[in-house]
């Protein structure tokens, strides 16, 4: 053992013994180019930013729900940021705006009601943070309402006939009165300040 330290320390010293360091030459241009962020002009991290949140019911017609309430927060000169409880990918790809996602307890099924409170809470705190957030839209349950409806649904949690714990369908009805919410974004719709 000593003595393969001594030859490995001895090499360095030798020419042919030394280890040829394979080196990438870097282009600051192409890996500046290959960088893609979500806010990278300047005109548009000023804006103020618009949290869309959609907590509990999805909607079947939630994308084209997302695409007007987004659309109207542009038209308001702020970013809007969309966070959603239930994954789904194809708004993840398809949306214009940055997706966040607080999971329903059906997500974290090990966790018990106080613990997973606290980390809705905490996450929902960050998001806010992260985003720098100045008005919510809430397109269905608020953060308080939301957190009741996830403590309290313990017991639907196992249920096989829970479909994921919170998610439900939504009438027509109710479908038409979020799009004429979102539509009306002017004054006609709930904006909470965020804290």
């Amino acid at each position: 053992m000593a003595l393969r330290w001594i030859i490995d320390k001895v090499g360095w010293f030798l020419p042919f013994g030394r280890r040829k360091r394979i080196g990438r030459i870097v282009d600051t241009a192409d890996e500046e180019d290959s960088l893609l962020y979500v806010l990278q002009d300047p005109v548009e991290e000023a804006r103020p930013r618009s949290l869309i949140s959609v907590l509990g019911m999805m909607p079947a017609n939630l994308p084209e729900i997302l695409d007007t309430a987004m659309e109207a927060c542009r038209a308001n000169g702020e970013f809007p940021v969309v966070v959603l409880s239930e994954l789904r990918p194809d708004l993840i790809a398809a949306s214009s705006a940055p997706l966040e996602f607080l999971p329903t307890r059906s997500y974290l099924p090990l966790l018990s009601p106080e613990i997973y409170g606290r980390y809705a809470r905490r996450r929902w705190s960050l998001i806010l943070a992260k985003w720098d957030i100045s008005n919510e839209i809430a397109l269905s349950s608020t953060i308080d309402e939301f957190l009741a409806d996830q403590v309290s649904a313990d017991a639907s949690l196992s249920s096989p006939a829970s479909n994921r714990g919170m998610q439900r369908a939504v009438s027509a009805d109710t479908e038409d009165k979020l799009l004429d919410r979102i539509r009306g974004h002017g004054g006609a719709i709930d904006v909470t300040h965020a804290s």
